[in-house]
């Protein structure tokens, strides 16, 4: 079984904070489906920030064009997926409920804060170790951060948060106990911990291949002196 990296065990433990709050703080399910909700934002944020920094520290008038751009499809991406996101959540689990952005926050404050605060520390440890330590930022070639946001959102949240809403519409429907969601955040935290590895694990493995724009040594036989 491959080592946990420190970013993983981040994942893993902010992902099973909901868990906690239904076992020992009487969180309702609705409180779990605003909690993931709130990490796309978190995400959404340090993808932009991991454009303002390649703008910042990037030499090429191209690259920092491109990252620029990326601003947009990141803000398309995300933006658009939050909003049919928390419209879903609302519309579909509690049409009753003061169902309004503001009316969610003065209800759920507690839970939105803290989950707030969890997300934007596991996230941000990511994107310490991952994109600035290991330097993914110098790996990944910037127009890729054009589609790199698209393919996150389909690839990875859609497919989580069908999880957490299929969890919670079989509970509603079948009035099973809460605790049985528990299941289906551990099915969440396996798609993201999958999606997490493979993402990093291809930038890691970029490191490994020649940039051929990087001028060859020159060739210098031996016994030529």
């Amino acid at each position: 079984m491959k080592r946990l990296s420190s970013s993983e065990i981040f994942l893993i433990v902010a992902n099973l904070a909901p868990i906690l709050g239904i076992f020992f703080f009487d969180w309702s399910l609705f409180s779990v489906l605003i909690a993931y909700w709130v990490e796309t934002g978190v995400v959404f944020l340090y993808a932009l920030a991991k454009r303002i920094y390649t703008v910042r520290n990037s030499k090429r008038k191209e690259d920092r064009s491109e990252a620029l751009a990326s601003i947009f499809t990141a803000v398309a991406a995300y933006g658009s997926f939050i909003i049919i996101h928390f419209a879903l959540i609302l519309d579909l689990a509690y049409p009753g409920i003061n169902n309004t952005l503001s009316g969610v926050f003065k209800e759920y404050i507690n839970e939105i804060g803290l989950m707030i605060v969890i997300f934007f520390i596991s996230h941000g440890q990511s994107f310490y170790i991952n994109f600035i330590k290991n330097r993914e930022s110098e790996k990944i070639e910037v127009k890729e951060l054009l589609f790199d946001d698209i393919k996150n959102v389909l690839n990875r949240f859609l497919l989580m948060q069908l999880i957490v809403l299929a969890g919670f519409y079989l509970l509603e429907f079948t009035n099973g106990s809460i605790y049985l969601y528990a299941i289906f955040i551990f099915a969440k935290i396996v798609v993201d911990l999958n999606a997490h590895r493979r993402k990093h694990e291809l930038e890691s493995y970029k490191s490994f291949i020649p940039d051929p724009n990087t001028p060859k040594p020159l060739y210098v036989p031996p016994n030529s002196y």
